[in-house]
This record gives structure tokens, C-alpha cells and sequence, in this order.
């Protein structure tokens, strides 16, 4: 069984200048950034016929435990508060910080709030972490009215999505999820604020540190690079049930499974970029990447 790890802080609003750190506080290199879609999904194409570790990669291998979501400290974008967008979530809404407020900073005021281990959608009996399925619940109720007073133009919604029990042993059904995130959304779309749903990654494939193994295995990518579906139910992906949700009560669905596989297989180093900062996280090198393609599929237009 895969060994999980979450974070146990919750961030609700980021503070100042964005830059990459290491835990050292050394700033390193801003990464590149790809224009649109299509140029994302050749750099999969591309790194999916790669055997060998590239000479240059970013982060460095060593350096890619010191690249997660917590590494990107980020300001609050458009000094105009009134263009409030709110990224709400668990871990995974925080992974997606960094390509969002580069991406919308020009043009919003971002918000985050989010809890480990506490999905957006409603699901019963859902919350994994330390505080359970009843103080997600709580907190979930609370951050939705939170938002609702802030008045923002458009909430985004993230989540991780595989391997979710509603009870022990018992996982949650892509129905359930469908049914819980349609309860989510409506809570802001009953008030007429755009919501705008990012597809969870696949990380769901990885049963493993990628970083580790790339270390033990750097001239046979292939073996850290699992298909794109697994035979594991325990590890089946409730991105369709969300897709379904979406489109049930008129939000945005961005679909993120191009921006990490070909029909075959996920990367893990796309671009030269390190893709997984664990095996069910991005780097904030990988987010920043994608920053322009997210705010494009997130079709918010200027206010």
C-alpha cells in the first residue's frame, strides 16, 4: 500500500511577492511557462518517449521534496478586492495556487482557503486527516458561507479525488461524489457566482514517490511512469463523476489529465520539469508551468 502524507497547515490567504523557495529560503529559477494546451500536450507527447533523466531537469531531483505547494508564497493578485475569485478545497486547491494566481493574478484578487483532507464536494462521510469527515463537514458548511459574504465573481473548486473512504473500508461512488459536488457548486451558482471545477490530477496511477524512483532508476523512466489506468479500484479516479457535476449545474469543468498524459502514460518530468512533488501532489514548478493553459480553460474574462 502507498505510504500518504498530508499536510497538516491550512493557508487562507497567501502573502507577498510570488517566488519558488527551497526550505533553505534560497529562491531558485522561475520556470518556464507554456502559452497554450496544445503546446502542453506535445511537451507530454515528448516526455513520454523519453527513457533517461534529462541532464537539466527543475527542480533539481534532490531538491524536489522542497517543492511543494508550500514552497510558492504568493501574493493576492489585483489590488481590487471587489474582483474577488476564491479557491476553495483541500490540498489539492492549494497545489493549484501557483498556476492560478500567476495565471488570474493580473486581472483578480485571489483568495485561498482550504483543509487537508476535506474535499469541496459534500460527499457523506467523506475527510480523511486529522480531523475527520464531521470537522470537514463543519469547516466545509462555514468556508462556503465565508465565501458567500465575501461576494467573490467566481469561486474555483479543486480536489483530490481517488482512494476516498465514506466509511472504513467502504469507498466513496463516482454517484456520491457527483451528487456532493452538484450540492457545492449550486451553493455558489444559486447566488450567480461563475464556478470554475479543476479536474483533479492523475496522480492516482503513482503507488509511489516518483522522485525516489526516478534516484534508484534514472536511465528507465519507464519504470516510474505508470499507465494512465490502474486495475486497483481503491485508486479510481472520481474526475468524471466531477466532469458530470459540472456540467449538471453550469460550471466550468477543466479536464488536467492532457496536461500530464498521453492515452498511455503520465510523465513524471515534462518539459525538463519535475511533475509530482509526492505521489498525489504537483510542484509548484509544474503548477507555475501550466499557470497560462489553467487561466485559459478557466474562461473568466477581464471584469
Amino acid at each position: 500500500m502507498r505510504r500518504r502524507r498530508f499536510p497538516t497547515t491550512v493557508l487562507a490567504v497567501a502573502t507577498s511577492a510570488a517566488l519558488l523557495a527551497g526550505a533553505s529560503g534560497a529562491s531558485v529559477a522561475p520556470p518556464t511557462v507554456a502559452p497554450t494546451l496544445a503546446s502542453v500536450a506535445a511537451a507530454v507527447a515528448r516526455a513520454a518517449m523519453a527513457t533517461t533523466i534529462p541532464a537539466t531537469v527543475t527542480p533539481a531531483l534532490a531538491n524536489v521534496t522542497n517543492d511543494g505547494p508550500g514552497s510558492f508564497i504568493g501574493g493576492t493578485g489585483h489590488k481590487n478586492p471587489a474582483k474577488l475569485v476564491a479557491v476553495f478545497g483541500d490540498s489539492h486547491a492549494w497545489m493549484w495556487y501557483p498556476a492560478l494566481l500567476s495565471g488570474l493574478g493580473a486581472t483578480y484578487h485571489l483568495s485561498l482557503t482550504w483543509s487537508p483532507g476535506c474535499p469541496a464536494a459534500a460527499v457523506p462521510g467523506s475527510g480523511y486527516g486529522p480531523n475527520g469527515a464531521a470537522a470537514c463537514a463543519t469547516w466545509r458548511t462555514a468556508t462556503i458561507a465565508a465565501i458567500l459574504a465575501s461576494k467573490p465573481y467566481a469561486v474555483v473548486l479543486a480536489e483530490r479525488t481517488d482512494y476516498v473512504f465514506t466509511a472504513p473500508g467502504v469507498l466513496s461512488t463516482p454517484q456520491q461524489w457527483t451528487a456532493g459536488l452538484e450540492s457545492t457548486i449550486s451553493a455558489f451558482t444559486a447566488h450567480h457566482i461563475k464556478v470554475v471545477v479543476i479536474g483533479d490530477d492523475p496522480s492516482y496511477t503513482l503507488g509511489f514517490n516518483p522522485a525516489s524512483c526516478v534516484a534508484r532508476a534514472p536511465n528507465s523512466l519507464s519504470l516510474c511512469e505508470p499507465p494512465v489506468a490502474t486495475s486497483d479500484p481503491n485508486y479510481a479516479s472520481n474526475a468524471p463523476a466531477e466532469q458530470l457535476a459540472a456540467r449538471a449545474t453550469g460550471a466550468t469543468f477543466i479536464n488536467t489529465v492532457p496536461l500530464f498524459c498521453t492515452a498511455t502514460v503520465c510523465p513524471v518530468i515534462i518539459n525538463n520539469q519535475f511533475v509530482y512533488y509526492d505521489w498525489s501532489h504537483i510542484t509548484a514548478t509544474y503548477s507555475l508551468y501550466l499557470a497560462k493553459v489553467i487561466a485559459q480553460e478557466a474562461n473568466l474574462p477581464a471584469k
